[in-house]
């Protein structure tokens, strides 16, 4: 006799009849393929201080949960923004206002909703009013999802019978409904309706799976030897993380005074600079943004995984959008490996120290490092697109932020075959938080007139991105700090944000820097000649930069 029935006839105090084992074998199944990716999810999950109505639900391919993204926002009465679609899955944007009501059912009935076009029935299920819960079921994940109903009410359930077979059927995804007691007459005065649903069960004060058909009982299983199961399948083990990091060489580069070339050369470098998309929609305007420093390659993969996430932020804070959720298609190796558990802390640390709410990431096994893209959603604090590049002659050009200069993974060393040497950026998760509020409030209060993050190829191609396209605009720059031509242009510091003020505003915003924590530096105006001087280092006219 297997061990695990063993513990099944203890806790029963006998031997499961035929219906009960099949319930039992399908509860494990669905538990075991839900439970998957579990700690993972818990050691990420982090909620904001903001009562966001945006959700962004990552759906990966490889994800052996079986996760639908509609099934999650359908389950929070949401409706779709926007769907991004990648080679490893899919992230749908919706938006799911709070609801005021009381949303917390009192025993009562259980429903299932099969499939993906559930929209209809919950739309008419909101008309009738009903004190109603809905939670999502992913494939194979019925069990799971009624457990956690049964949990929540610390209740048990008189089980139709024929729900044995969807416990952890593929095919058994959607959405369960628990609907009050009091509503319960009418929903059932509503006949067209009521035939669309399937009846799972009555709850019942006992804790326990009370299997039936019809009036007959067929089963009985206490709700005692479900959570024992739970706990068996739950990994316990401490998280691993990284104790040594890995040191780089230092790049070999050759003294020069001039970098035009240089300069050009990363500005043709084929990457896509729009790496945001924003959307109107309900009278409110949104956005969400992926990260662009991901060709930098982190050994530190806590450090990695900041830098990426403090990326799209800076995205998004530059075009007045404010962080507030975060979601992700990871890949992850299989085992408690170091490398996995220092990734997973750098997403919750990053997550927390921004205050954006982490959730519904989607995983894969596929990987023998981990590895992710992230997305970052947010609502816009201004009623304008807010713009990238210069507006107008006059203006100073200021940078947010502490230049370090660090080469390590840039796109300059790549130029020079080098990309595998230098120290790789850090982040400062404090400095990023302030950052965060600096930019916004300047947004916010009109004293900022342009914002670029500065992340590929340094603030030199930065600046050489904010040129309007057909412009008489130009830039003269003087910025001094004691580091290396190379590392003052293009150095990939993270942390860092241009942006260009007018004149009469300059003390307020310069006050405002300081209030706040930020070290604000002017290094420079735009002018009205076309032509773009940095220091000594760069001398060219603006429209030769992309020739």
């Amino acid at each position: 006799m297997k061990k695990k029935d063993t513990a099944i006839q203890k806790v029963l105090g006998r031997i499961p009849n035929n219906i009960e084992s099949q319930f039992l074998s399908a509860f494990q199944s669905s538990i075991s393929i839900q439970n998957g990716f579990q700690s993972e999810l818990e050691q990420i999950t982090t909620q904001s201080t903001f009562d966001s109505p945006l959700m962004l639900i990552a759906q990966g391919n490889e994800d052996v949960r079986g996760s639908m993204a509609v099934h999650t926002l359908n389950a929070k009465h949401g409706t779709k923004i926007d769907a991004i679609e990648t080679k490893l899955g899919s992230v749908l944007m919706g938006y799911a206002p709070p609801i005021n009501r009381d949303v917390n059912p009192d025993l009562g009935q259980i429903y299932f909703v099969k499939g993906t076009k559930q929209e209809p029935v919950i739309n008419a299920l909101e008309k009738l009013a009903l004190n109603m819960t809905l939670i999502p079921v992913p494939k194979s994940g019925l069990g799971h999802s009624l457990l956690s109903i049964l949990e929540a009410n610390s209740c048990g359930i008189h089980l139709e019978k024929f729900m044995v077979s969807h416990i952890s059927s593929k095919r058994g995804h959607g959405i369960l409904i628990h609907v009050d007691k009091r509503s319960v007459p009418e929903l059932e005065t509503n006949a067209l309706l009521y035939q669309k649903l399937l009846m799972v069960g009555v709850l019942q004060r006992e804790q326990s799976i009370n299997i039936v058909d019809g009036e007959k009982s067929k089963g009985h299983i206490p709700m005692q030897l479900l959570q024992i199961m739970v706990n068996q399948d739950r990994s316990m083990d401490e998280i691993k993380m990284q104790l040594e990091l890995p040191q780089y060489d230092a790049p070999s580069l050759k003294d020069k005074k001039l970098f035009n070339k240089e300069l050009k050369a990363l500005l043709a470098d084929g990457q896509k600079e729009n790496q945001l998309s924003i959307i109107s929609k309900k009278r409110m305007t949104v956005g969400y943004a992926t990260h662009s420093n991901d060709y930098i390659k982190y050994g530190d993969y806590e450090m990695g995984a900041i830098a990426v996430i403090t990326n799209v932020a800076r995205h998004l804070i530059c075009a007045g959008i404010r962080p507030e959720v975060v979601t992700g298609i990871l890949s992850l190796p299989q085992g408690n490996v170091p490398e996995k558990g220092s990734f997973l802390k750098g997403i919750h640390l990053a997550s927390k120290a921004l205050n954006i709410t982490a959730d519904h990431f989607a995983f894969g096994n596929d990987t023998d490092k981990p590895a992710g893209r992230f997305y970052i959603g947010g609502q816009r604090i201004i009623d304008s697109d807010f713009p990238n590049t210069f507006q107008s002659s006059d203006q100073f050009i200021s940078i947010l932020g502490s230049h370090r200069g660090e080469l390590g993974g840039s796109r300059y060393l790549a130029l020079h075959n080098q990309a595998d040497k230098g120290a790789r950026p850090t982040v400062d998760l404090t400095m990023e938080s302030r950052l965060q509020d600096a930019v916004l409030t300047g947004i916010h209060g009109g004293l900022i007139q342009s914002a670029r993050p500065i992340g590929r190829g340094g603030i030199a191609t930065a600046i050489g991105r904010s040129f309007p396209k057909s412009t008489a605009l130009g830039a003269r720059i003087h910025f001094s700090r004691k580091l290396t031509a190379p590392e003052l242009l293009f150095g990939e510091t993270q942390g860092l944000v241009l942006v260009t003020i007018n004149e009469m505003d300059l003390m307020e915003f310069e006050r405002v820097c300081m209030t706040i924590g930020v070290p604000a530096t002017t290094v420079g105006r735009v002018t009205d000649d076309g032509q773009y001087t940095f220091n000594e280092s760069i001398n060219l006219s603006v429209d030769s930069l992309y020739k």
